[in-house]
């Protein structure tokens, strides 16, 4: 049985973001399709590190959950947002992984796993 290919969308494509980069570039069935920074000078380097022309770039991360075809994100933001925007990927019908720190609250950690829960996505807390 052929694996199915899992496209990506990467939030977040400062340092941690472009290392996941290169990782999934070596991989078979992992492709990246979009990549989302909200500073434009970041997401074009990673652009630059992925080389492939149809990769769509974004500086709004609700906009690419919205616009972009991928099943799956992964998240590289500061700890404040990381709860948020992995909640609004999962909202949007993406899996997700997200580095640590995923949060510092109580009320952030209850957030996740009712999103969790309540989409029956797939959640993953990685480093």
């Amino acid at each position: 049985m052929a694996a199915k290919e899992v496209k990506f969308g990467i939030i977040g494509t400062g340092h941690r973001g472009q290392g996941l980069i290169r990782s999934y570039l070596s991989i078979k069935g992992c492709r990246i399709r979009a990549l989302c920074d909200r500073y434009e000078r970041v997401v074009k380097q990673a652009f630059d590190i992925v080389g492939d022309s149809s990769v769509v770039c974004y500086t709004d991360h609700r906009r690419m959950l919205a616009e972009a075809d991928i099943d799956a994100v992964c998240v590289f933001t500061e700890p404040e947002n990381n709860v948020p925007i992995s909640c609004d990927a999962l909202a949007a019908g993406k899996h997700a992984m997200c580095e640590v720190p995923l949060c510092y609250t109580l009320d952030h950690c209850w957030r996740m796993v009712l999103a969790v829960e309540n989409t029956g996505l797939k959640f993953q807390l990685a480093e």
